[in-house]
């Protein structure tokens, strides 16, 4: 049964503070947004912190709290998209097997919803000044074709690299972007993540925020 107040568990999570003031026997939260960080005092809770008002937290901070666990939005993604075994993600193929695979493949894709990252919007531009970078959402749409995540994927395949960039930079905020270029089998051109190596194999994509804007994109040429 589903009530609106004094439940025995409370699920909350990124998207506003209506949870506050009410009455759960547990609490749980989960965001796989980088809004704000779970330890931080917030002005919406009067200076609390939400990691003080929950008995578990999960969110996409590496953080050691006793009741906090990572659990960033790119794994919940891939239960969802029903692997079970992510070692199939971590990578089946490093970039020197996919440049193999790249004559007839176009250059590069772009699908993105927001365009409110202005990093992400100029590396766009680089890239188009070395190819056609192809982009299937509503930013930069130059096919006049908009795709939906599916559609992406099923797009992705007939490229060799695709723009893998998260809407910010923060440690340990990695989402869905990077696991569905990898599961097209393309190189993933990714930026965001500032501890992404730790978790996925950095043979198999181009880490902008590792190499910087000017050595990454010498490596899309060389590849």
């Amino acid at each position: 049964e589903i009530v609106d107040d004094d439940a025995d568990v409370l699920i909350a999570s990124c998207f506003g503070f209506s949870w506050t003031g009410k009455k759960a026997g547990k609490r749980i939260y989960w965001t796989g947004e980088n809004w704000y960080r779970v330890d931080d005092p917030l002005p919406e809770l009067e200076g609390r912190r939400i990691i003080d008002c929950f008995d578990m937290v999960y969110s996409f901070d590496y953080n050691e709290h006793g009741n906090h666990y990572r659990a960033p939005l790119y794994m919940l993604d891939c239960v969802v998209k029903g692997i079970s075994d992510f070692g199939t993600v971590i990578r089946r193929k490093t970039k020197d097997q996919l440049r193999a695979e790249f004559p007839g493949r176009k250059f590069c894709t772009f699908v993105q919803g927001n365009e409110l990252s202005p990093f992400r919007n100029e590396y766009f531009h680089r890239l188009g000044a070395i190819g056609r970078v192809d982009s299937f959402g509503p930013v930069f749409n130059n096919t006049g074709v908009i795709v939906d995540r599916a559609g992406k994927i099923e797009k992705t395949r007939d490229y060799k690299f695709a723009v893998a960039f998260e809407n910010s930079a923060y440690a340990g905020y990695v989402t869905e972007k990077l696991v569905d270029a990898l599961v097209s089998d393309v190189i993933p051109i990714y930026w965001g993540g500032s501890r992404v190596g730790e978790e996925f194999n950095q043979k198999a994509f181009v880490d902008v925020g590792s190499l910087g804007v000017e050595q990454s994109l010498a490596l899309v040429r060389e590849l």
